[in-house]
């Protein structure tokens, strides 16, 4: 669950700013919009909308969150002679020269964790890890890195004792993915929760696909991918997925390509079966707009392309309240109709999700 986010000195901020999920003490419908966390005394909301004037800064926020996740992942690779991937406030010449510094707390598994950095292009200049039990008055430091030197508690993970040791981190790299590749508890919890971390400012429909395809075979998820859509007045009444038996494959497939992917499968222990599309079912109607029966379509190949954007940002959206991770979305309201939104965010509020 996520807590909060800062960020200063970065892009279009200068100073200070704080994304805050923690509820007022306002209590109008509580039941529907705040999860409590009695543990630590929390009340969280389960949804938050960000709001300001154009060019105020409201898209960096995601951006700055997709960059903490790209680098807490280790899935931005730097190498070592390239430049850290921050970019300070630069209508200021104070502040153009200080160092941009980004942190989170969040809480999982029962834990709360706060995470940040300090950098410049040159360098992290600072990166700290503390924890959190219920019991706690005080944080727990796991690690504190300050310059190229690591502070570890007396009984800190020996995996981080090992990398302060090594000295095997550069400069102009994180910590964290390198304390979580080598198996640091606290370091792969960090690195858990950013998985389940998705955002979207532009969607890559490739990247999603297996995800659409895994709701669709889910008896529980399939349903409500296929309201969403309905909802949506795509005019789709079925989704299924269409699937390849590599032991029977179509004759409209070449033998040269069906070769290549039976041996792509058998290389990676696949199963015998592959996704090829999905196949949408639309109604169809006489010139008296009489139903007369039902026809299919290729999702890929024959569905328009905000069709496609449309399946694979239900997707993700299931897949997020599947994994119980966390949402965020670059004005989502731009490309749906305000009822659907409402719908989107009514399974976010609702407990059987």
């Amino acid at each position: 669950m996520l807590k909060k986010f800062s960020l200063t000195d970065y892009k279009t901020f200068r100073e200070r700013a704080e994304w805050s999920m923690e509820a007022t003490d306002d209590t109008t419908f509580e039941e529907d919009n705040v999860a409590t966390v009695p543990e630590f005394g929390l009340r969280l909301l389960k949804s938050a909308a960000v709001y300001g004037a154009n060019a105020s800064g409201k898209s960096k926020l995601l951006q700055v969150l997709g960059l903490m996740k790209g680098l807490a992942r280790g899935l931005l690779k730097i190498g070592p002679d390239e430049t850290f991937p921050v970019e300070p406030f630069r209508l200021n010449p104070a502040s153009a020269a200080e160092p941009s510094e980004i942190e989170i707390v969040f809480i999982s598994a029962g834990t709360q964790y706060r995470y940040g950095f300090e950098a410049d292009a040159a360098h992290v200049v600072a990166e700290w890890l503390f924890t959190k039990q219920p019991e706690q008055e005080e944080e727990t430091e796991v690690f504190y890195r300050d310059e190229q030197s690591i502070e570890l508690p007396a009984d800190g993970s020996p995996q981080l004792r090992y990398l302060r040791d090594a000295d095997v981190v550069r400069k102009n790299e994180l910590l964290l993915p390198r304390a979580a590749d080598n198996n640091s508890p606290e370091a792969l919890q960090v690195y858990e929760w950013f998985r389940n971390l998705n955002l979207i400012t532009a969607l890559d429909t490739r990247k999603y696909r297996k995800v659409l395809i895994g709701l669709l075979n889910d008896p529980k998820w399939a349903p409500v991918l296929l309201e969403l859509v309905q909802a949506a007045d795509l005019s789709i009444t079925a989704a299924v997925p269409d699937m390849l038996d590599l032991d029977n494959l179509p004759d409209d497939i070449p033998v040269e390509a069906a070769q290549r992917m039976r041996a792509t499968a058998a290389e990676a222990s696949k199963p015998t079966q592959i996704w090829r599309d999905v196949r949408t079912q639309h109604q169809v109607y006489d010139d008296d707009q009489l139903p007369q029966g039902h026809t299919w379509f290729g999702l890929l190949e024959e569905e328009s392309h905000g069709t496609l954007q449309f399946f694979t940002l239900m997707a993700l959206i299931l897949d997020t309240l599947q994994s119980g991770g966390i949402l965020a979305v670059d004005e989502l309201e731009t490309a749906l109709h305000p009822q659907l939104v409402r719908k989107i965010v009514s399974l976010f509020h609702s407990p059987t999700y």
